[in-house]
């Protein structure tokens, strides 16, 4: 059964609407398993120096843990890859049947034009 994991650093700094935001994206969409991990998104957000912030809910549909702790992280609009940054982080391993928030941060990528334009993720090779 999936579960619905937040870092420490997560459970300590998140308002209360953001964490009922993210449970019911966790509800919509822990049944799409696929046997992999996915991501799905949450919010995008531009910061005061034009960074790129993505916030996504993380699957691990596997029946084994996910070691996410060096990948490369490809990001897409309208099915085009626009970025692509290597990401080294301890927190990105999670267990078996789990799903974490995590937000990706893109340096200097932010548009406040295209904040609400879909994007998504991907694990590059």
């Amino acid at each position: 059964m999936q579960q619905l994991h937040f870092e420490d650093a997560w459970n300590r700094t998140i308002s209360n609407e953001d964490r009922l935001d993210i449970k019911k994206i966790f509800e919509q969409t822990k049944k799409d398993a696929e046997d992999g991990v996915t991501f799905v998104p949450v919010r995008t957000a531009v910061n005061h120096r034009n960074d790129l912030l993505i916030t996504t809910l993380i699957h691990n549909f596997q029946s084994e843990e996910t070691d996410l702790t060096n990948i490369n992280i490809q990001l897409f609009q309208d099915n085009k890859q626009i970025a692509s940054q290597y990401i080294e982080e301890s927190r990105l391993c999670f267990p078996a049947k789990t799903s974490m928030p995590w937000t990706f941060i893109f340096p200097e990528m932010g548009d406040e034009n295209k904040r609400n334009v879909p994007y998504s993720l991907k694990v590059g090779h």
